[in-house]
């Protein structure tokens, strides 16, 4: 998926429709350039099977609006507001937006609060893979992978979408 919220996701296959698939393609044209030719498929939808491969874009999602959505610039990562909430009390903590410059590869960020300190959760960022313990309920949301070729970041995991909910009495802890 695309990790600009603004540009429309694209999957793309090696697929080349050769031989006994080359009606398939082109059946499968004829029904894009239909999907394509309507409103109910989605502004910036666009479905395209060609002798070169499939790829099919699928309409803008707005992955922004939802809580912990990140935005990168090379090594930086900006982990949007989100909400943390424990079910069956009264707490639900909203967590700012952090601000995270990977190091390690891989870098795993993640949702952090320390067991009987449920005022306030942060994101933290490591690049041993996190895990809740005694001391700390820690939810993995991303990691990003340094590519060996070009030492740019790509993602490499989505663990976790959305606001945060954990059950009470509390998962895991003391």
């Amino acid at each position: 998926m695309s990790e600009n919220p603004t540009k429309p996701a694209v999957i793309e296959t090696d697929f080349t429709g050769k031989g006994a698939w080359g009606p398939f393609v082109e059946n499968t044209n004829v029904i894009a350039r239909i999907l394509n030719g309507t409103t109910s498929i989605g502004a910036g939808g666009d479905v395209n099977v060609r002798p070169q491969g499939l790829q099919i874009q699928f309409p803008s999602v707005p992955f922004f609006l939802f809580g912990f959505w990140y935005s990168r610039a090379s090594d930086v990562v900006t982990v949007k507001t989100g909400d943390f909430t424990i079910e069956g009390t009264n707490v639900d903590i909203t967590v700012a937006e952090t601000v995270i410059t990977l190091t390690g590869d891989p870098e795993y960020i993640y949702l952090q609060f320390e067991w009987g300190q449920i005022t306030t959760a942060t994101i933290e960022h490591s690049s041993t893979k996190p895990s809740t313990n005694a001391t700390y309920y820690r939810r993995r949301l991303y990691r990003f992978d340094l590519d060996a070729e070009t030492q740019q970041y790509k993602l490499g995991k989505i663990s976790h979408i959305g606001d945060v909910s954990i059950s009470a009495p509390l998962e895991g802890g003391t």
